[in-house]
């Protein structure tokens, strides 16, 4: 997981100051209630696209090769690796998603 490539660091940080900027006014028209829980939710965006763990946990070609043998070389596999990389980074909620388990639409060949 990276920045595209014409996102670097400084600029991310002058969008995310204009972003702090910008809910600072939100908060004097809205209040602070609901302004500090969106501020949190921000900070977590942020942190995900430019923090090191997020780095870290995408990056599964450094697991360990016999650990990535027993998950699978195949595409559920891999996902399962991450969802379980990014659970130990962090992340309190992650969605694996099998594709192509849902059969309805062809099951003529499975029936006797």
């Amino acid at each position: 997981m990276a920045l595209p490539a014409d996102m670097n660091p400084a600029r991310l940080q002058g969008r995310r100051g204009l972003l702090d900027n910008l809910n600072s006014w939100r908060r004097e028209a809205d209040g602070a209630s609901a302004a500090g829980t969106m501020d949190r939710f921000q900070h977590d965006a942020f942190e995900l696209i430019s923090g090191p763990r997020a780095q870290r946990a995408f990056d599964i070609a450094s697991e360990n090769p016999r650990v990535r043998d027993l998950y699978g070389r195949n595409t559920w596999g891999q996902c399962a690796l991450l969802a379980r990389r990014l659970v130990e980074a962090g992340v309190t909620f992650v969605t694996v998603n099998m594709i192509g388990w849902d059969n309805h639409s062809n099951l003529r060949p499975f029936v006797g």
